[in-house]
Order: structure tokens, then C-alpha cells, then sequence
């Protein structure tokens, strides 16, 4: 069951992420056997070198394969690569996009391999390169000692320093002889991600600070700096290089730690149903649990204990995660389990996800159900349901958010008002999925593309709303700042899910350094007594 969530949070996730290489997608194995040609091949003279290299083929392979997703210029639709960008495909040489062509890349990208021949991959890959804007192509390592100066006088007006000061955010002393590790990041058009290129190290000074000197800074680069101790990490926020930058200043955060957990809470409770198996009898979910630690410690496991413990619902079997298992990070408890992991300061600061199945039983007359009841252990501000169109979800404690739709599948949501320590947390879940979820052939969709799309339903649009907020906070720091000129009771919502939207782009801006605790806590108190009215 958990391998079907995976790609949910690999999407929903905001860490930089390493690539796959691709180079045994371009060599073929020591004992590869080239077939015998057939006997009704075209002779050689019928496809001619130059044909292989030729844009006009090119041309209308694009059109026909292409175009859908990267636009018929070229330049990319959403969130595909703009091909027509020279400085990023003159990184990649004719090899590697053939690879990717013919293979995929994992990241949306389809394989082409079983569609095209080597003589149409190519004839698109020439292409590719006439449609760029001026830039020379990668070059290969033996190209020349020109190609080489050139580039190494390139990387010389690249190479800048990072500095950076260490805060100990708990108010007290640093410890002594702290590591600080230095992390490079490069952008990868291919498959969307980041690759990590490097890591150094270097000690702080006595006065906190630290340096590190002759770093090539390409524009795009991405730079972290961690400190890691006692099996905590402490990371700061990623600096970015841009054009004509030599030098970066990177603050950490540094926290002390503390066994105090009495603190901590639940921000928002997030409940995924995918379409349960009917004949079998078995429902399947996922929850996420958003955790906030409101202190000023890194709250940190006593010897043999759980940082945080959670119930499961009444029921619930088949418990996994999606980083870990038992008897590792997490420990099995009577009613549910416990994270031994740290948890840093800040609101919204650790996601908690756990799988698990429950009993969807047959009922004399009425069909399949789950009486769903969940101990709360931690106050949480709202809980947050998802199921698909079909299931019945029916709570004194839920409010009916509407429906979303994603990949032409309906799914309902639903939100609660905050739920108090010791309070029950239930529902009762009954039906099917409905028509509307069936694939076109008229077979029901596929379960783990259920929910996938249902995830994503919620979470791309909180992450795209959290996204919109953050950059508008960083551009309008100055009036979060100025309380004289800043009212809390300027903004007022109608609808809770952009309330929630809110408060989580409220929190990244907190977290990230970009408003002061005063003005975060007004405004967090003015969003939650917003919410509490609308629920």
C-alpha cells in the first residue's frame, strides 16, 4: 500500500532533490549483441548521415510528438522545459537528450524510444539546436585547448566567497567547535530537480561566524548551510546566486534543546480515503499531521521515549510510513505510535505521514461502512478530509468545504473546527466511488491514481496559494513590519480553505525570517478567530 502514496509527497515535497544518472541509459551492456540487419531494410544509400542530423524532419517530428506539451515554439506549456533556452541546453550534449528523448526522465517527461527511431531522435535533437537563441552546444571534454581555456576562463570570473553568522536562537551561548557543512545545489532542466553537486566544511569562529572562500558561483546555484549535532539539524534557508554575484551571506539558526514537549500542537490534521475495495472489505487511507513547535528548544526524545505520540483510529491496521518504520524513527504504542524525531522550532515545521488500512464491512441492507473515531491527543486548529466522489462522509464536527476536481476526477472536502485535547474525532464513511471517477473506458480509475490526484487536489493548491503568499510577504515586508500602518481586519475571507491558505503562507514568512514574532502572532490570532467564525 505505501508505494502507491510515494509520488505524492515526493511532489508535495520542498527539499532539493539528487537525479538518477543517466549514464546507463546511454551506454549499452559489455555483452550487447547488435541484431543482423533484415533483409528487407532500405539500403544504406537511402538514408544518408545527413538525413539523421535534418531540421526539416526534425521539424514535424516536434509538431507531431512535441508541440502538446512544449508549445509549438518550442518555449513550453506549465511546467514544461523551455527548449529554446540556450543557457540551459548548452549544457546538455546531443547524447543526453537523445537519452532522454528515447527513455524519459521520470518527471513527466514519456519515453519515446518505443515510438521513434534512433534516426528520428536525432533528426530532433538538430532541431532542438536550430531553435535555440545563439548559444554554443556542450561541448565534449576532447573538443580542443580553446574550448578549455574558454571555460576555465569562465569558471575564474565564477569563483566568490560565502560567509555567514551563526545565531543561537534559544538566547543562550554557542557551543563551542560547531561544524558548519556547506551544500551546492545545480538546477537540472531534465528532470526538474536540483542535483547536488558538493559538500564542504568549515568551523565557526569564536564570535559565531564562518567562511568559506574560492566557491564557484554559477547564476542559479543553490547554497545550504547545515550544522549537524546531537542528531539534530540545524539548516538554514537555500541562497540562490544570482547574475554577476561573488559573494553570499547565509545566517543559521542554531536552538538548544528541551524534553518539554507540553507545547506542541497540531496545526492541521489532513485525511485522504482512497476508493475503498469493496468486495474485500478494506478502506484505505493516508493522514498527514502538520506539527508546530511554538518554543524557543528543539524538542528532543528522553532515552527509550517518543518526541510526540499520536492515535490512529479505532481499527486501524496495516500501519506504515512513508520515511521510516518501527522500531526506528517510530514506536508502536497501544492506541497508535510515537516520533522520536526532533522537532525544530516553528509553526508547521514537521510532517508526520502514516498509512493504514480499516475494516469497510458490510452492512445488512445499507452497504459497506467505517465508523471512523480518532482520540485527539494534541489540540489541532482544523482537520482537513478528502474522498472521492461516491463516498458518503457524514460529521457533526465537519463542515462542507465543496468539491475539486483534478485529471477529470471529482473529489469532496471537507474541513472541521479546532478539535481540543481529549475530544473524538469522528465520522461515519459509507457508499462507493461514483461514475463520475471512472476512467473512460467505464472502468473504475485506478486506485492509486485516485489518490494521487485526490493529494494533489489539496495539496498543490495550498502549496500554489502558500507560494503566492510568501513571495507577496517578502515583497511587502515593510508593511508587515510597520503595525501603525498595518490593519489585521483589512483582509477578511469567506471561505475557510483560502483562511487556511492564509495561515500557511503566514507561517512560511514567520519561519523563514521574513516578519517579526509580534506581528506574526497578531495576525495569526486575527486569521484563526477569522476561521473559527466561518466554521
Amino acid at each position: 500500500m505505501k508505494s502507491r502514496f510515494l509520488i505524492i509527497f515526493v511532489i508535495l515535497a520542498l527539499s532539493l532533490s539528487a537525479c538518477v544518472s543517466l549514464a546507463e541509459d546511454i551506454t549499452p551492456p559489455p555483452n550487447a549483441e547488435q541484431p543482423a540487419p533484415e533483409a528487407t531494410e532500405a539500403p544504406a544509400e537511402e538514408a544518408p548521415a545527413e538525413e539523421e542530423s535534418s531540421p526539416a524532419n526534425g521539424a514535424t517530428l516536434f509538431t507531431e510528438n512535441c508541440a502538446e506539451c512544449h508549445g509549438a515554439d518550442g518555449t513550453g506549456i506549465d511546467d514544461a522545459a523551455d527548449l529554446t533556452d540556450s543557457a540551459e541546453m548548452s549544457q546538455y550534449p546531443d547524447a543526453m537528450l537523445m537519452a532522454v528523448i528515447a527513455k524519459g526522465n521520470g518527471n513527466g517527461m514519456p519515453a519515446f524510444g518505443d515510438k521513434l527511431t534512433n534516426t528520428n531522435i536525432s533528426s530532433l535533437v538538430t532541431y532542438l539546436r536550430e531553435i535555440e537563441v545563439d548559444t554554443p552546444v556542450a561541448e565534449s571534454a576532447d573538443e580542443g585547448e580553446e574550448q578549455a581555456e574558454t571555460e576555465s576562463e569562465s569558471e575564474a570570473d565564477l569563483m566568490g566567497k560565502i560567509t555567514g553568522t551563526v545565531i543561537n536562537g534559544s538566547g543562550g551561548e554557542l557551543p563551542e567547535g560547531l561544524t558548519i557543512q556547506l551544500e551546492g545545489y545545480d538546477h537540472d532542466m531534465m528532470n526538474g530537480g536540483f542535483n547536488q553537486i558538493f559538500t564542504i566544511e568549515t568551523s565557526m569562529q569564536a564570535d559565531g561566524s564562518y567562511l568559506f572562500e574560492d566557491i564557484e558561483m554559477p547564476e542559479g546555484r543553490a547554497f545550504l548551510a547545515i550544522i549537524d549535532k546531537d542528531g539534530v539539524t540545524h539548516s538554514s534557508q537555500p541562497s540562490f546566486v544570482t547574475e554577476g554575484s561573488a559573494e553570499l551571506d547565509i545566517p543559521i539558526t542554531y536552538y538548544e534543546s528541551s524534553t518539554d514537549a507540553s507545547q506542541l500542537s497540531i496545526d492541521r490534521l489532513h485525511i485522504f480515503f482512497e476508493p475503498p475495495n469493496i468486495e474485500a472489505e478494506i478502506a484505505q487511507m493516508v493522514e498527514v499531521f502538520v506539527v508546530s513547535n511554538p518554543t524557543l528548544y528543539v524538542i528532543v526524545p528522553e532515552e527509550g521515549q517518543a518526541v510526540i505520540e499520536f492515535a490512529l483510529p479505532e481499527g486501524a491496521m496495516n500501519v506504515q510510513f512513508d520515511d521510516s518504520v518501527f522500531g526506528e524513527r517510530y514506536t508502536e504504542t497501544a492506541d497508535g505510535f510515537g516520533d522520536t524525531a526532533p522537532i525544530l522550532p516553528g509553526m508547521g515545521r514537521q510532517e508526520i505521514v502514516v498509512f493504514f488500512e480499516m475494516p469497510y464491512e458490510k452492512a445488512f441492507l445499507s452497504g459497506n461502512k467505517l465508523n471512523f473515531a480518532q482520540k485527539i491527543t494534541h489540540p489541532i486548529d482544523s482537520a482537513i478530509v478528502m474522498s472521492p466522489q461516491g463516498l458518503k462522509i457524514e460529521s457533526d464536527l465537519l463542515q462542507d468545504s465543496g468539491e475539486r476536481e483534478a485529471q477529470g476526477l471529482i473529489y469532496n472536502t471537507y474541513s472541521s473546527q479546532p478539535l481540543p485535547i481529549g475530544a473524538t474525532f469522528e465520522m461515519e464513511v459509507s457508499g462507493k466511488v461514483s461514475t463520475n471517477a471512472m476512467s473512460a473506458t467505464g472502468e473504475e480509475t485506478n486506485s492509486q491514481q485516485n489518490m494521487i490526484y485526490g493529494a494533489l487536489a489539496l495539496g498543490l493548491v495550498l502549496i500554489g496559494a502558500g507560494a503566492w503568499f510568501y513571495m507577496r510577504d517578502r515583497n511587502e515586508d515593510d508593511d508587515y513590519e510597520d503595525d501603525d500602518e498595518y490593519d489585521d481586519d483589512e483582509i477578511e475571507f469567506d471561505d475557510a480553505d483560502k483562511l487556511m491558505d492564509s495561515i500557511i503562507a503566514l507561517d512560511d514568512a514567520y519561519r523563514s525570517g521574513d516578519i517579526s514574532e509580534e506581528v506574526y502572532k497578531k495576525r495569526r490570532a486575527a486569521l484563526k478567530k477569522q476561521l473559527k467564525e466561518l466554521i
